[in-house]
């Protein structure tokens, strides 16, 4: 980071990272708003307790959307993304959200809306990968107009829901 700083001629950073908890390392995919909830609970309890760095982030990971590409809150959150976020905001902490705007599920509603959207390889088809065996991808052409402008469209939502740190 202070070589790219530096590269571009300006200060690097000097504020500390964020301390805060994930999802991720504990549930992986299988979240719901329940354990959301209770989680959130305990870290607002840990963050009152003297000689603990407090936490100032709390970040939902990958589980919370229909599939990849389709970046709604599946059914296992019913209040929505951005009662949540308005949720942790209002415990004092910096609601933060996973999302991989670059990846779509093969099986997801954008793969199969737009079928022109997709990196394509010397066969003219869709280049796929599977993600640790959980699933089949395509990658997003950020070229095609419409698929850049799709992808944006996903971040600008996700922040007007009240997501302040985006992990990409």
């Amino acid at each position: 980071a202070a070589a790219a700083a530096e590269y571009h001629g300006i200060p690097p950073r000097e504020d500390l990272p964020p301390v805060g908890w994930a999802t991720w390392y504990t549930y992986y995919e299988h979240i719901d708003e329940e354990i959301i909830l209770a989680n959130l609970e305990k870290a607002v309890e840990l963050a009152s307790r003297d000689g603990l760095e407090a936490m100032t982030l709390f970040q939902i990971d990958d589980g919370w959307q229909i599939r990849w590409g389709d970046w709604v809150a599946n059914d296992g959150f019913p209040s929505g993304m951005a009662g949540l976020a308005s949720t942790i905001k209002e415990a004092g902490m910096v609601p933060g959200i996973w999302i991989a705007p670059f990846y779509v599920s093969r099986e997801s509603e954008v793969y199969a809306d737009h079928p022109d959207w997709w990196v394509l390889g010397p066969d003219g088809e869709p280049i796929t990968y599977s993600n640790l065996g959980t699933g089949d991808y395509a990658i997003v052409d950020a070229t095609h107009p419409d698929a850049g402008s799709w992808m944006q469209e996903q971040v600008a939502r996700l922040r007007s829901e009240g997501w302040e740190y985006l992990k990409l």
